[in-house]
């Protein structure tokens, strides 16, 4: 502490001193760093300056050298997992393709022979028909073969769109002869009326779309349905009866069922 004065000390006599020579021209300036770099107590204050401040400053250090190295390995981690990805990117790109290609193989399941069977029961002749949830597409093929005019699928799956492109070709129906449209309803479908729709669709998502069905019906329009399971028919035809239709036939497959549905009078 006697250093630390002693400093002050010269330091304030020195100010003074620089003073007193600036008011008179004949006093040479006194170099003030100079006196203190060359005072014979500095180096004992700049000693206990570092002995308080060393272990601060030493801490300091070692906590940016510990976020750098947390830095460093986190960035570490994320190359490497990047790195896994792009590696294994193709094989689970195919197991995807797959498993959407299993799921598509089933799709001549029980529930689909059913609708297929209704299908061939109604007149198509130069009708207006939609697929709404085409999937492969299947059932736009069917209505084409059945003799309807305009044939219309949507979905908003876009791999099964693509799947359904391919389908439609090697049943050798063009693509130009055909509207197949990717997105929700209607907001693909505008200011257009069907004479039949269908949909092979989970029970669930058949209630939530005949809310937009509705509207694109006509006074005489043909509705089938199927895949619905069993304990999900009531839910669905009292959906369906609220929107302004009613039931005119049941089929039943096992577990599943379809129906026909009609425009109410």
């Amino acid at each position: 502490m006697k250093n630390v004065v002693k400093v002050t000390a010269l330091s304030l006599g020195l100010a003074l001193a620089s003073g007193f020579a600036a008011a008179d021209e004949n006093i040479a300036f006194i170099n003030a760093g100079y006196l203190f770099q060359n005072h014979p107590d500095r180096q004992a204050v700049a000693d206990k300056l570092d002995a308080e401040f060393k272990p601060m400053a030493d801490k300091l250090a070692a906590s940016k050298k510990e976020i750098d190295d947390k830095i460093v390995a986190s960035r570490k981690k994320v190359e490497a997992k990047v790195a896994a990805l792009q590696k294994d990117a193709p094989r689970l790109r195919q197991a995807e393709i797959q498993k959407r290609q299993e799921e598509i193989t089933k799709f001549g399941s029980d529930e689909e022979a059913a609708l297929n069977k209704l299908m061939e029961e109604q007149d198509f002749s130069n009708k207006s028909v939609i697929d709404i949830g085409t999937g492969s597409g299947i059932l736009m093929i069917a209505g084409k073969f059945l003799g309807a005019g305009e044939v219309y699928g949507t979905d908003i799956d876009e791999f099964s769109m693509e799947v359904a492109k391919e389908n439609l070709i090697l049943n050798n129906i063009s693509l130009n002869d055909v509207k197949l449209l990717k997105g929700n309803l209607l907001e693909v479908i505008e200011n257009k009326k069907f004479d039949i729709v269908v949909c092979n669709i989970l029970a669930d998502v058949l209630v939530k779309l005949l809310d937009e069905i509705k509207y694109i019906l006509k006074e005489d329009s043909i509705v089938l349905f199927s895949g619905i399971i069993e304990d999900k028919l009531a839910e669905v035809i009292s959906k369906a009866e609220s929107v302004g239709l009613e039931v005119a036939e049941v089929k039943e497959d096992k577990e599943w069922r379809s129906c026909r549905l009609l425009v109410k009078k």
